[in-house]
């Protein structure tokens, strides 16, 4: 009896055993947070490419193809990218101050028409944990008067 009361006193190895059940833990919420910081700063950086494509349509509106190089050369040896999406359309002012009629053609002669500038960027993402995160996007609309 003597012998099971000292056995069941002896605290050796039990922070062993408690690191072994909590070490799992810890290093699957270390990958978690390492996987989330990844992602934020890849979307940080496809916004950063997005604003860089922005900056060059204040001067060159028209120039989509030279937009869509803008954004591919800031984002230049980034790996999963995928072709940046530029995009035009137009609106024009309703009578009654409502919302806007949309032309997507930008065609329609309306007086005070804006045009709308959209790119979006885009990269795939491979996350050790976070698997419902597949592409990342930064994407700028711009109002063009």
């Amino acid at each position: 009896m003597l012998k099971a009361w000292k056995a069941s006193r002896d605290r050796r190895g039990l922070a062993a055993l408690e690191f072994c059940i909590a070490a799992p833990m810890l290093v699957t919420v270390l990958v978690g947070v390492m996987d989330l910081g990844r992602a934020i700063d890849q979307t940080i950086r496809l916004e950063t490419a997005a604003r860089d494509g922005a900056q060059y349509a204040l001067s060159f509106p028209d120039d989509l193809a030279g937009i869509r190089n803008s954004v591919s050369t800031a984002l230049n040896g980034q790996a999963g990218l995928r072709t940046p999406q530029v995009t035009m359309a137009c609106e024009c002012p309703s009578a009654g101050g409502g919302v806007p009629a949309a032309d997507p053609g930008c065609t329609s002669p309306c007086s005070g028409r804006q045009r709308l500038l959209t790119i979006v960027a885009q990269q795939d993402f491979n996350a050790t944990l976070l698997k419902n995160v597949k592409v990342l996007t930064g994407n700028v609309t711009l109002r063009i008067e």
